[in-house]
């Protein structure tokens, strides 16, 4: 029992067990419905997210069905839950079919455990069929065993965002097709100026590729001075902020110049970046053309025609004199006022509807207008040429040209012209009417004659009637006749009906409708009868067509208005006269011309209004007789007693039977005529004062002319001519040109001879002959050889002008020479600098070293070898800056003789020894004004130039210095030379000589014979300029094979000029704080040690900027301050203006390797106390110091 029982003991242990896991289940259970009611508020949480997201949410399971379909993918798909639920991806239908296969391996990598990627895009179908663009965003849930449980998939619509994406990508593409294909040119740069876009134009036109200007900007592929302009026009768009026109010039390495028209804009990316875009049109020819205009300007402005330019919008921006005067008003006034404003108003519909189109579609228009004169308001009539100007390369339109003539007296004769035919084509008119109402009076017989009974319907039509209406017998009987000719009244039918019953009769005009449609009027005669066997009461109608009559009445109302309109419109006075000889009518011009109104000179008599009655009358007389009387003249008197002279013509005008009923006369005003007339007697008086000006001018022109007749024999010569041939006028004529110029007889016979077969003239033929007044001096002249022709065009004579050129010649070479000049100029001044701080530091350290030794150290003299190398290559950047114009030398009373000793000495040293030197001294005056350097570069480069022809074979070198005097009447050597005494320095050489080609170019900068590397072609051009700089002259005499001889001629200097006596200073010294400043190392350890050796104490730096602070923190620190002009950020001039402000005392002393923004002059302006050249010595430097603190502000 024991092992089947268990005693109470356990029993009630398993009892506080049991409770104790019942009360665990139950508090699981409760932890359990929590976790339900959690996880459901979690999922209802979870759907709310979903059902309101903007993205379309779908949850598959392992197999790929769809076990969740948000309320957002019902809304972007169309298909709601109930149709997806279930549903595999495969047989939705729902992914695009070129999709399909994409998204079948995306969910075999989930099965498999391959996916790798949260995001795709693909296309997914709508229910209506309809095609989107989805970006999808999956996420896989797996269980603890990493087997796949469900797919979420968050959908969202990028359709939109797509097309958006590709529109934009069009339209970039758009974009750039349309600014490569662009006329114009096109660019982008950064705000730094690189480059970072070319349209192809812009490529083309200046022969580029994007990829060569990539990143780069304007100075690294412009000339510096056109980039410096472009850099402050960008630099000015980034400024303002907006976008700026402007005019710009551009010059390629090959020296084309061409000018754009560019607007430049400032825009940013998308970061904010700013850049700097532009686009431009080539505006070349159009200032080309402006410049053309210009001197167009003088002859439109005297023309007698009107001409104008315009914008090609209507806006009037020129008119010359003529057209002024034609409008009234002054030139300027009618600026800026549209052209329709210059014609009337009744013919601006024409300027805009056929005058402006045909400008725009063919470029030109040309016709008749009236100008408006803005003064007295009067129309003048005018032929008008009109055209558009463009510029060439875009064929944008620039301008619009007009040029007008005043046609009045043209019109004036049309309209005289036009009322002459008028008054034939009236009389014929006249004629035809007649004649029409025969031909009616004749038609009676054809009178449509209609019988009505008492309801209104036909029972008679005649044959008449069945031509007038078209309708048969048989068509028209019994119907309704004003129905079937659909008759108009003016008068109601039963009032006419009426009128016939009571009167029996009635009589007016009716309109009926025929068969075809047409309309005739008619003159209808109703009477009432009654027929004699029946008794009825009948009405008949006689209808005479008078259609033609009508349309002839009026066709001569209207002729008679317009008729009278032409002679009312006609400037003549018109006039008819009856036979007892009084006014029966008169037009406008006639009340005009005698300010009388028509009335009043109707019935007067005609003669009354003349200055002359009897002459009026006899006039009027002899029309009666003659029949006609032409150009019959007389004088008008008017109110106010002024006279107006005029012509008459005047016929006799006849009734129809011939009969003269009076005398038509018109009267034309030949006050012009009068007034030309006088006007041709005085012209005649002018031309014969002119013919008289002519002569004169023929005499005293500064031009040589001459007639010449067929034998080329003088018939007419001027005074000036005469000068140039050295004869007098007698003695030219009757003599040939062989005979009195001899030296050009050859070239002007042939040329003479081809004229007299061909009639052709020559002009700008040019000779050069030698002076007859001084030798050695050519002149050239400049002759224009034309024709003289008789009635038949056969040659007569021959006529000749000649214009003496010489000093136009003369200088267009010292032009060319001045061009040489500067460009050596150019290039001297750009190593100028640098070559000076090259030689600031030799010098500067040798003098130290210098001092350091003994006199009677070996190395002393070595450095004072280095000192005076230094020196002389100092003195040849002086001297080269000095031949290019680029600064000057000073030039005191040197000993010639001195000079040529010393250099001659160098030459000994450095010729070789095959090369013999022979000097000769034999000046007894030989101070000169110059510079050493100057006067040795003569003999070093004479002297190098010809050892250089004897370095084969050797032989001897000549150097003589003798006095030689010029007097006016000398043999002229160069125009520039004066009388006076002259050191003659020759060289010569016993070298290969020079042939005469070139000899000619033996003084032109770079020009040499010399092989590559043995010389620049630089000497002799340096010694031309040095010697023209000495007011001097330099000659050479060479044949090949026989040496050369170079001739120096160098003005003596006055008496009173002596050579300075040099005397060794010692440099003085100073105890003051310096600030010395060159951003150059090497010259700022110079200046530190040169300064403490002279015992001043210094501070110095190679950084502006950093001396600007130093001085700025403490101003009283420093008593004087040492600049260099040239350093980076900020240059010398500019330090020295920022420290005066700061201490207006300051003594500054700037120092310059060759600057050419600085000088003397600019430096002592801007407060500067002393100005230093590179290479500074230190007696300079220390005497510069001393001068500078010595010296006060207002002093310097």
């Amino acid at each position: 029992m024991e092992g089947k029982f268990k005693t109470k003991k356990q029993l009630l242990g398993e009892l506080a067990g049991l409770r104790q896991r019942i009360a665990e289940l139950e508090r699981s259970q409760i932890r359990f419905r929590e976790n339900e009611e959690h996880l459901s508020l979690a999922l209802q949480r979870l759907h709310s997210r979903n059902e309101n997201s903007p993205l379309a949410v779908v949850e598959f399971d392992p197999e790929f069905r769809v076990v969740y379909w948000s309320g957002q993918a019902q809304r972007i798909f169309g298909w709601s839950a109930e149709e997806m639920l279930g549903k595999r991806i495969d047989e939705m239908k729902w992914v695009y079919e070129d999709d399909a296969e994409g998204v079948a391996k995306l969910a075999e990598d989930m099965l498999n455990g391959r996916y790798c990627s949260n995001v795709h895009t693909n296309r997914n179908y709508r229910k209506d069929g309809s095609v989107i663009t989805c970006e999808w965003y999956n996420s896989v849930l797996l269980n603890p065993r990493g087997k796949l449980v469900s797919v979420l998939s968050s959908g969202l619509d990028i359709t939109e965002r797509k097309r958006a994406e590709i529109a934009l990508r069009e339209s970039e593409e758009r974009f750039r097709a349309f600014m490569d294909n662009s006329p114009t040119i096109a660019w982008a740069k950064d705000e730094q100026g690189r480059h970072i876009y070319l349209n192809r134009t812009c490529e083309q036109r200046f022969g580029v590729r994007l990829e060569d200007w990539q990143g780069k900007t304007d100075f690294d592929v412009w000339p510096p001075e056109t980039a410096g302009i472009f850099r402050r026009n960008d630099l000015a768009v980034l400024s303002a902020d907006q976008t700026l026109d402007m005019i710009e010039e551009t010059i390629r390495s090959d020296g084309t110049r061409s000018f754009w028209w560019n607007f430049k804009f400032p825009f940013r990316d998308a970061s904010g970046r700013r850049y700097v875009g532009g686009i431009g049109v080539d505006v070349t020819e159009r200032k080309r053309l402006e410049a053309e205009l210009s001197k167009l300007a003088a002859v439109v402005r005297h023309t007698s025609e009107l001409v104008g330019l315009a914008t090609p919008d209507g806006q009037i921006i020129y008119l010359n004199d003529a057209g002024a005067k034609m409008l009234g008003v002054e030139p300027g006034e009618i600026e800026q006022t549209s052209i329709l404003q210059v014609v009337p108003e009744h013919l601006q519909i024409k300027v805009r509807n056929e005058v402006l189109p045909d400008l725009k579609e063919k470029g030109y228009w040309d016709g008749e207008l009236q100008y408006r004169n803005f003064k007295t308001g009067e129309l003048t009539d005018i032929y008008a040429m009109t055209f558009v100007i463009s510029d060439p390369a875009t064929g944008v339109p620039l301008y619009l040209a007009n040029t007008s003539r005043d046609i009045t007296d043209r019109k004036r004769a049309e309209e005289a012209l036009r009322k002459t035919r008028d008054e034939l084509e009236f009389l014929v008119q006249e004629r035809t009417a007649q004649f029409r109402r025969q031909a009616e009076l004749l038609d009676l017989a054809h009178d449509a004659i209609i019988l009505i009974d008492a309801d209104g319907r036909i029972i008679l039509w005649n044959k008449g009637a069945e031509e007038t209406y078209g309708f048969t017998r048989e068509e028209a009987a019994r119907e309704p006749v004003h129905e079937l000719l659909r008759t108009k009244f003016d008068i109601p039918l039963k009032d006419i009906e009426n009128r016939v019953m009571i009167d029996g009769r009635w009589e007016g005009e009716l309109v009926h409708v025929c068969k075809d449609g047409s309309e005739v009027t008619v003159h209808s005669r109703w009477a009432l009868r009654q027929d004699e066997v029946s008794g009825a009461t009948e009405i008949m109608e006689v209808n005479r067509d008078i259609t033609m009559r009508k349309e002839a009445e009026e066709a001569l109302r209207m002729m008679s208005e317009y008729n009278r309109s032409l002679i009312e419109a006609s400037v003549d006075p018109l006039v008819t006269i009856n036979p007892e000889g009084r006014i029966s009518d008169v037009n406008i011009a006639t009340e005009r011309i005698t300010e009388h109104p028509r009335e009043k000179l109707i019935g007067t008599d005609f003669s009354g209004y003349f200055t002359d009655p009897e002459k009026a009358e006899a006039g009027y007389q002899l029309v009666f007789k003659e029949g006609v009387v032409k150009d019959y003249e007389l004088e008008i008197r008017h109110s106010d007693g002024h006279v107006t002279p005029v012509l008459y013509n005047a016929s006799v005008y006849k009734d129809q039977a011939g009969r003269v009923i009076g005398v038509f006369a018109a009267a034309r005003d030949i006050s012009e005529r009068k007034r030309a007339e006088a006007a041709l007697r005085e012209s005649e008086e002018i031309a014969r004062a002119r013919l008289m000006e002519i002569e004169t001018y023929y005499n005293m022109t500064p031009i040589g002319l001459c007639i010449l007749d067929k034998e080329l024999r003088y018939v007419k010569v001027n005074k000036r001519l005469a000068e140039i041939n050295s004869l007098p006028v007698q003695a030219h004529l009757g003599r040939t040109i062989r005979e009195v110029a001899p030296a050009v007889a050859d070239t002007t016979e042939e040329m003479a001879r081809h004229i007299m077969a061909t009639g052709e003239s020559f002009s700008n033929i040019e000779c050069t002959i030698e002076s007859a007044e001084r030798s050695g001096i050519d002149r050239t002249f400049n002759t224009t050889w034309f024709p003289f022709k008789d009635a038949y065009g056969q040659v007569t004579s021959i006529g000749v002008m000649v214009e003496e050129i010489s000093e136009q010649r003369r200088l267009e070479e010292r032009l060319r020479q001045v061009q040489k000049m500067e460009a050596i100029g150019t290039l001297a001044g750009g190593i100028a600098h640098d070559f000076n701080n090259i030689l600031a530091a030799i010098i500067g350290f040798a003098e130290m070293v210098e001092d350091d030794l003994a006199p009677e150290s070996p190395s002393f003299s070595r450095v004072q070898r280095v000192l005076r190398a230094a020196a002389r290559g100092r003195d040849l950047v002086r001297q080269i800056l000095a031949f290019s114009r680029k600064t000057g030398l000073t030039r005191k009373p040197l000993s010639f003789a001195s000079i040529a000793e010393e250099t001659v000495q160098l030459l000994r040293a450095s010729l070789p020894s095959t090369i013999q030197i022979n000097l000769s001294i034999k000046a007894t005056k030989d101070i000169i004004l110059g510079s050493p350097a100057e006067l040795q570069q003569i003999l070093m480069n004479l002297a190098t130039n010809a050892s250089f022809a004897m370095r084969e074979k050797g032989g001897i070198l000549g150097i003589n210095i003798a006095n030689v005097d010029f007097e006016p009447d000398s043999p002229v050597l160069d125009e520039d030379i004066e009388p006076g005494r002259y050191i003659r320095l020759v060289i010569t050489d016993t070298g290969t000589g020079m042939a005469p080609e070139v000899k000619k170019r033996v003084f032109e900068p770079f020009f040499t014979t010399k092989e590559v590397g043995e010389g620049t072609g630089m000497g002799l051009a340096v010694v031309y300029g040095i010697v023209k700089g000495l007011r001097g002259a330099i000659t050479v005499e060479s044949k090949p094979g026989t040496g050369s001889a170079f001739s120096v001629f160098l003005p003596v200097a006055r008496a009173d000029e002596k050579p300075e006596d040099s005397e060794v200073q010692t440099a003085p010294r100073g105890s003051e704080h310096i600030l010395f400043v060159d951003d150059e190392e090497l010259l700022m350890e110079w200046g530190q040690a040169a300064l403490e050796r002279l015992g001043y104490s210094v501070t110095a730096l190679t950084d502006s900027l950093r001396a600007l602070k130093l001085f700025s923190a403490d101003p009283t620190r420093f008593d004087l301050v040492i600049t260099d002009q040239t350093m980076p950020r900020l240059t010398g001039v500019s330090l020295a203006r920022k420290l005066l402000a700061i201490r207006n005392d300051i003594p500054i002393i700037l120092c310059t390797g060759h600057s050419d923004s600085v000088s003397p002059r600019k430096t002592k302006a801007a407060g500067i106390r002393e100005y230093l050249m590179k290479p500074v010595e230190k007696q300079e430097l220390a005497e510069a110091i001393r001068r500078a603190l010595n010296t006060t502000g207002d002093q310097a």
